[in-house]
């Protein structure tokens, strides 16, 4: 990215492409060169330089449900007065390909602008305060104050309304004349508290920075935004992801289904291959799929049906009606949709999206990930005695640290996907709170489309499933969840999960503490910092993945994999049971900076849903997992 004004400062950003969607979405800040700058403008993709997405129907879909679900519940939490998103609300999604940078630096190199923000001055050595309209005609290294020799330095602090969302510069204009000069006091330049606009030629015109209260009112039109009272603006300090956060999803890249199969029914029939449900079709999920598929298309194409009629002469002699009868039956469609609706019945609230997910990351739906569980790897080994040592060790491991598989994936394609920021101040770590989510509109104004800037990668991973019958008896002993009703859970036993149950939200606790754990304790053993690590997590299958965000594919998964996965469990489990801020840490929630948290675009969940005491059992549980 360039910024006009400032070329000669050599004002460009780069970003790994992974790290595009975390970094160079439009309202994000860039900070560079002691100035921060807002991303005005991101271009697209025009030369197909991204990875193709197969199965981009999905992908809507999915994206356009988190966003509903994100920005309606803020509406409703703030009692703001904009119009919430009518659903489906796929129509109004569209998908948006970053531009890939070439390593030059001129125009075709570019994949975007940004501009300075925000555009609020201070004079070092006087205090003179500025708002240039024009950035062209405003020298920051002259004070414009006749008889002072200091320069200006940007204003690195902005404003924020709890209650509506809104985020705006510093600014202040004299009550008497609009056109008075300004100063910005500074008594103590870290203490924002001390800070004091006054204007220069009124001596009774001041505020306190931190007196203003927002009107709710929308600065453009005047027309109110939300009904709740005024509060006092929050100041925020500018970073990059600190006053603006975008939400990043990633997904798995599946085989194209729609159309003929309807959207509405993916999911579901994505779900009924794994159980079982059309073994009549086909036992193998991913021919299933591709024969479905295939009937679908002949039943609803009416050209296949005319070269039908052609070929047999027992559906020539039978009216229309008869022959789209006869033919439902011979291609079994009619059986096809009756199983779609049962599945729909039972699984219509559960959460059958993560799990898909992990069925397609296991290779269920085609799509050619290469797989290699680990029982693999030691029956490729020419060592006999080696191939036992690592038999007997891993029979161990899955007993201490309840592990029902793991694999490691070489070459698999995800989708990070950014459908949104979060303005202001994200208290995650506060039950129940809502963040100031915005969609990126098409048009600010005309709030009806909104679009995704997405980036297809390949990678590698490791796929890592906890036993999930011994995660719920465990539960169960804690008086968590009900006791099971046989004696354990039965495989598809989580399938019908639904994300407000108590123990979706348990089992996914469990998952991520653990993920977060192993990737804090990766870096020795991946060559790879957090910062380059992504995880997803599936509750539904008790599984989760740890992939490479990194640019290069250095294959240190594939290392750990395996080298050091024996001993990456062990260091995990010896560094759970303390924390530089305990005892508060521990007695509160059981994570913090200190421990567990990962940068935000790393944690798939604004690291909510951690807690270590489920490794130690002294405060909010009774015994501990491993």
């Amino acid at each position: 990215m360039e910024d006009d004004e400032f070329e000669e400062d050599g004002a460009f950003a780069s970003f790994a492409a992974p790290q595009a969607p975390f970094h160079t979405i439009e309202g994000l800040l860039v900070v560079r060169n002691k100035l921060s700058y807002r991303i005005s403008r991101v271009l697209e993709d025009t030369e197909n330089r991204n990875l193709p997405i197969l199965n981009e129907a999905r992908l809507v879909e999915i994206l356009s449900n988190r966003i509903v679900a994100l920005y309606n519940n803020r509406i409703g939490a703030y009692q703001l007065v904009y119009a919430t998103i009518p659903t489906p609300a796929r129509d109004a999604l569209s998908l948006r390909r970053l531009k890939l940078a070439t390593a030059d630096r001129d125009e075709s190199g570019l994949s975007g602008y940004c501009e300075i923000f925000p555009r609020s001055f201070v004079c070092m050595q006087c205090g003179d305060f500025q708002v240039p309209q024009f950035l062209d005609r405003f020298d920051p290294r002259k004070c414009r104050r006749t008889g002072c020799s200091g320069r200006y330095e940007q204003v690195s602090v902005v404003r924020f309304c709890e209650n509506c969302g809104r985020v705006e510069r510093m600014y202040y204009h004299c009550k008497n004349d609009r056109n008075h000069p300004i100063v910005l006091s500074r008594a103590q330049k870290d203490l924002l508290r001390t800070w004091k606009f006054k204007c220069r030629i009124c001596a009774t015109e001041q505020m306190d920075i931190l007196g203003l209260k927002c009107n709710h009112k929308e600065p453009s039109t005047m027309q109110p935004t939300s009904g709740l009272s005024e509060v006092k603006f929050k100041p925020l300090t500018i970073k990059e992801g600190g006053v603006f956060t975008p939400v990043v999803v990633t997904n798995i890249d599946i085989p194209d289904t729609t159309p003929p199969i309807e959207i509405e029914d993916v999911e579901f029939l994505l779900l009924g291959l794994y159980l079982g449900k059309f073994a009549f079709v086909s036992e193998h999920p991913s021919e299933a799929l591709s024969a479905i598929r295939e009937r679908l298309h002949t039943f609803d194409n009416p050209a296949a049906l005319d070269v039908i009629i052609k070929t047999n002469p027992e559906y020539a002699a039978l009216d229309a009606v008869q022959r789209r009868i006869r033919l439902a039956k011979a291609l079994e469609i009619d059986r096809i949709r009756a199983v779609l609706q049962g599945l729909k019945r039972k699984f219509e609230t559960a959460d059958i999206t993560s799990l898909n997910d992990f069925l397609a990351l296991k290779g269920y739906f085609g799509g050619g990930f290469p797989a290699k569980p680990f029982l693999s790897f030691i029956a490729a080994q020419r060592d006999e005695t080696k191939g036992a040592v690592l038999a007997s060790r891993f029979a161990d491991l899955k007993d201490r640290f309840w592990i029902r598989d793991i694999s490691y994936i070489d070459d698999v394609t995800l989708i990070s996907s950014c459908v949104g920021i979060i303005n202001g101040i994200n208290k995650f770590y506060q039950p129940g709170f809502v963040p100031h989510f915005e969609p990126l509109w098409d048009h600010n104004q005309d709030r009806a489309r909104f679009h995704a800037v997405v980036y297809p990668f390949q990678t590698e991973g490791i796929l890592i499933e906890l036993d999930h019958a011994r995660i719920l008896s465990f539960l169960a002993r804690e008086a968590l969840v009900p006791e099971p009703g046989g004696s354990s859970y039965s495989e598809p036993a989580l399938t019908d999960f639904k994300r407000e149950d108590p123990a979706y939200k348990l089992v996914e606790t469990i998952l991520h503490t653990v993920c977060h754990a192993m990737i804090r304790k990766s870096t020795l053993r991946t060559g790879l910092d957090e910062d380059s690590l992504g995880e997803l997590l599936f509750p539904s299958a008790g599984a989760f993945f740890i992939f490479s965000r990194s640019n290069i594919n250095t294959g240190g998964l594939g290392f750990v994999f395996e080298n050091s996965l024996f001993s990456w469990f062990e260091d995990t489990k010896s560094g759970l049971d303390s924390c530089t801020f305990d005892p508060v840490c521990i007695h509160e929630t059981g994570a913090c900076f200190a421990c567990l948290y990962l940068p935000e675009h790393v944690c798939t969940k604004f690291n909510q849903s951690l807690d270590r005491d489920i490794f130690a059992g002294k405060h909010r549980y009774r015994s501990r997992v491993w």
